[in-house]
């Protein structure tokens, strides 16, 4: 007996759905030589203070990257770029950042750092690197620059 062809076409599509949108991704992703390296927040100061040529991305909402009188660790690394992840400022302008130059991705914690950092891995970019402990590490190890009031 035949399944009802409903029920059976609603199955097949979701078989289908589930192979192109999870499965399909990471055979790709395997193919390659995903590399995202993690580097401590002690490795990024390094580079700073050595004067290499790095990107520093900020993938915090702007009242974390900004505000001096928040819960610790708000403010930011200087000569960051902040292009929040969450609210879709880094998938609207990751263009705007060179491909050829190393992006060190950070945010509060790690956490959304590694998904950006997946992010610009899955448009092109090489050298990604992502700052492990985020803000959190950082503020242990150096100073912290806060927004102008201007």
């Amino acid at each position: 007996m035949k399944p009802t062809s409903k029920k059976f076409n609603t199955i097949k599509s979701s078989l289908w759905l589930f192979l192109f949108v999870i499965i399909l991704p990471f055979h790709f992703l395997a193919c390659e030589d995903l590399y995202i390296e993690n580097v401590s927040p002690e490795a990024v100061k390094k580079m700073i203070d050595d004067g290499e040529n790095i990107i520093l991305l900020d993938v915090r909402e702007p009242d974390e990257y900004c505000d001096a009188d928040g819960e610790i660790p708000d403010g930011h690394i200087p000569g960051t770029i902040n292009m929040p992840l969450e609210s879709g400022v880094l998938g609207e302008n990751y263009k705007d950042l060179d491909k050829q130059i190393p992006v060190v991705v950070i945010c509060r914690s790690g956490n959304r750092s590694a998904l950006a950092s997946l992010f610009l891995w899955l448009k092109g970019f090489r050298d990604v690197k992502n700052m492990e402990g985020g803000m959190k590490a950082w503020s242990y190890i150096a100073e912290l620059e806060f927004c102008s009031e201007d």
